[in-house]
């Protein structure tokens, strides 16, 4: 991006993501710019300038995937990727995993928990290993490549590693790209009988309301969370015109009442000194609502292996466990069993129904005890069999990764379903090494 070392408002302008013109999102205004809040920023800037001296020694271009995988895994803490039940994914089980998925050009590829971005950078490395090169490549991975984690950092690496996937394809494009990777939760704004409305708590029993109407125009979506940002100061009065009349000139009057609540609100966290991102979360929080009415022909990743009992934020058990219940993994009557119920196999089931396709592939790396006799599985296994009426689906293939040492701290396995399809007989493969 630079011929010399970037100085003062380059690097700010870095932080923001101002810097990299044609990319609008590879970086963003969000957690990481705190630093650059008025008491900080002047010290900020010093210390990040010391850092640019420190890595001129090095050759950036050399920079790859594997160094920014090995990077995360060392800059997140242990303890955080527990509570996220995040397990690392070698290449060779993702290559597989999507070679047995069958992804090939011309698919729509979601990965619901994309972690630092590798089920995204192998699918793109399939692509061109495909025939795909230059403008036809990015083009077809940006319409078609998604990808969704609700760790900042790991949303940050993987908007990184996209850009490596595609390089140097991506240098001669003439497009502005906006990266589709977003940070936002999976099983966020996704009602299994049906909503009209994204709703995002502001802390309190303040809640921020997104028509999932809207979220079908997601750039104009994105203008109207911009263009509200422009009102949080000022007369109270003056803002509410201002922004109301904005709201009216582009068609959205049915919705002008909602969007005066949601600026409220954002006046009300501004005047609090909470204001620093929520432009940013809004912006990314009603993606799933989106993705959800746009749906993928493959659903692939590895999604968070996490028994219940290890959540700790209340708000999120408590939507865990109204999912559980929508999706019938679990009856009200297994309260004994809930303790012991598998995130990952939540995952699989909200994922098929909420984003996979009609004869859609759903290829998951999964702890292998999902398909063992344990009591709390055993509706999941049911849903594998195709006996759950909402989203018939059933099981395809299964890699049995068991015999593969050191993977995984557990048994691993790669399930393979097809939504609403005739399967004649799954298919079993098994990996050792």
């Amino acid at each position: 991006l630079y011929k010399s070392k970037p100085k003062g408002p380059e690097l700010a302008g870095i932080l923001t993501g101002k810097a990299f013109v044609n990319l609008t999102n590879l970086a963003e205004e969000d957690f990481f710019c705190w630093v650059l809040m008025p008491t900080l920023k002047n010290d900020a800037l010093e210390l990040l300038q010391g850092l640019v001296q420190h890595l001129a020694v090095y050759d950036m271009s050399k920079v790859n995937e594997d160094l920014l995988k090995e990077l995360y895994e060392n800059l997140v803490d242990s303890e955080t990727k527990h509570d996220l039940g995040e397990v690392y994914t070698p290449d060779w089980l993702v290559e597989l995993t999507l070679r047995e998925a069958n992804f090939k050009a011309g698919q729509s590829l979601l990965d619901p928990a994309c972690g630092s971005g590798t089920f995204l950078f192998t699918a793109i490395q399939l692509l061109r290993e495909q025939g795909l090169a230059g403008e036809k490549l990015v083009d077809e991975s940006l319409n078609n490549i998604v990808g969704m984690d609700v760790h900042p950092m790991a949303v940050t690496i993987a908007k990184v590693n996209y850009v490596l996937a595609l390089s140097p394809d991506i240098a001669k494009y003439k497009k502005t790209v906006a990266l589709p990777v977003y940070m936002a939760n999976s099983l966020e704004g996704i009602n299994p009988s049906g909503g009209q409305m994204v709703d995002i708590s502001a802390g309190g029993k303040d809640y921020f309301h997104i028509p999932t109407s809207m979220a079908e125009q997601p750039a104009s979506l994105d203008k109207i969370i911009d263009e509200m940002g422009k009102y949080t100061t000022g007369d109270e009065d003056m803002a509410l015109e201002g922004f109301s009349s904005y709201l009216e000139s582009q068609e959205f009057k049915d919705w002008v009442y909602l969007w005066r609540g949601n600026l409220k609100i954002m006046r009300r966290l501004v005047k609090q000194g909470r204001d620093t991102i929520w432009s940013f979360i809004l912006k990314n929080y009603y993606r799933p609502a989106y993705l959800n009415r746009h749906k993928f022909d493959i659903v692939a990743g590895n999604p968070p292996w996490l028994s219940y009992r290890y959540i700790t934020e209340p708000e999120y058990q408590a939507q865990v466990k109204k999912l559980v219940f929508s999706y019938g993994l679990l009856g009200k009557r297994d309260g004994k069993l809930f303790t012991h119920m598998e995130l990952a196999t939540l995952f699989f089931v909200l994922s098929t129904d909420a984003y996979l396709k009609k004869n859609g592939t759903i290829a998951f790396v999964m702890p292998r005890s999902v398909l063992t006799g344990a009591k709390q599985h055993k509706r999941f296994q049911e849903f594998l069999q195709g006996k759950y009426e909402h989203t018939p689906t059933e099981l395809e293939k299964v890699i049995d990764a068991e015999e593969v040492y050191p993977l995984f701290n557990v048994p691993a396995c790669v399930l393979i379903a097809r939504k609403e399809g005739q399967i004649a007989k799954v298919s079993v493969k098994t990996v050792k090494g």
